[in-house]
């Protein structure tokens, strides 16, 4: 719910408002069945509340997987009409309820990626390509879709699209990526989000396996996303990991938080009793040597 005011008395001057709210799973992503927006303008100078009261069930909240530890998150998105004039369908009355009809026709946010993941992703619709991986079973993808996504895959599948027979299936071989890596980065490359992980040290690996996975496809935007993941999880144990993972593939602002924490007082001590320390300072000796500069400055 939207609280006009507790005191119920109208602010003297107020824009109509249109709002929804999103139930946010573990990895702080929308869920599309429990996302509800308004239909129609609303006036915020009403002594009411506006919301929806069957947003969502106390048991479908618990079976949502949103959950966690007894608490959950709703996202409010709030769009304030400023330009109420030039608004088809406006009701022109000065009366004290703002005068404020909803427009004839209400568009509602695109839902494409939507149905391109239901169909892509979760029923494998238009499978054209297999990637064969460390004798595993072999997804099978959508060739446009990888080539759309990565410049890599762009490179390897398009060229050949035109030679191949377009009924067939063809088939690549990827080396040097670990499968569960592999599988969580073509589930961003089809939805767009991050593969809920559990908490620990799994997370960070996962995550520092998919930078570099999304470094050696040219997936920026996944390249981000991990390096965000990584910076909430820099700890006395991580923080060696993480910085080698930056170094080598040109996070600079992830190595940069790294390089923070460590040279904070009383940190560099810590980290350089970890097993991580030792591994970092044999791949990367140029950062060990750049922490120990700028704890002397």
């Amino acid at each position: 719910m939207i609280d006009h005011g507790a005191s119920g008395s109208p602010p003297a001057h107020v824009h109509p408002v249109e709002f929804g709210f999103s139930l946010l799973d573990q990895a702080g992503n929308p869920v599309p069945k429990f996302t509800r927006a308004t239909a129609k303008v609303c006036s915020f100078n009403q002594s009411r509340r506006q919301g929806f009261a069957d947003f969502i069930r106390h048991k479908d909240l618990e079976a949502s997987g949103c959950l966690k530890d007894d608490k959950f998150t709703v996202m409010c998105d709030l769009t304030v009409v400023r330009n109420l004039n030039h608004w088809p369908g406006r009701n022109i009355d000065n009366d004290d309820d703002g005068g404020v009809a909803p427009p004839p026709v209400v568009v509602p946010p695109s839902d494409l990626h939507h149905h391109l993941t239901d169909l892509l992703w979760k029923k494998k619709e238009g499978k054209d390509v297999t990637i064969s991986q460390q004798d595993r079973v072999p997804p099978v993808c959508v060739r446009w879709l990888l080539a759309a996504r990565s410049p890599v895959f762009e490179a390897e599948l398009l060229p050949a699209a035109k030679k191949d027979n377009k009924s067939a299936l063809r088939r690549i071989e990827i080396r040097g990526v670990d499968p569960h890596v592999f599988k969580a980065m073509l589930h961003c490359m089809y939805t767009d989000t991050l593969l809920p992980v559990t908490e620990g040290t799994g997370a960070v690996a996962m995550a520092e396996g998919l930078l570099e996975a999304a470094h050696m496809f040219k997936l920026e935007r996944l390249k981000l996303m991990c390096e965000e993941t990584l910076c909430k999880r820099i700890d006395v144990g991580t923080v060696a990991g993480i910085l080698a993972v930056a170094e080598q593939h040109g996070c600079r602002d992830l190595k940069a938080a790294c390089v923070e924490f460590i040279t904070r007082p009383g940190n560099l001590k810590a980290v350089m009793e970890t097993e991580g320390f030792q591994k970092m300072k044999a791949a990367c000796p140029g950062v060990v040597m750049e922490i120990v500069m700028k704890q002397l400055a």
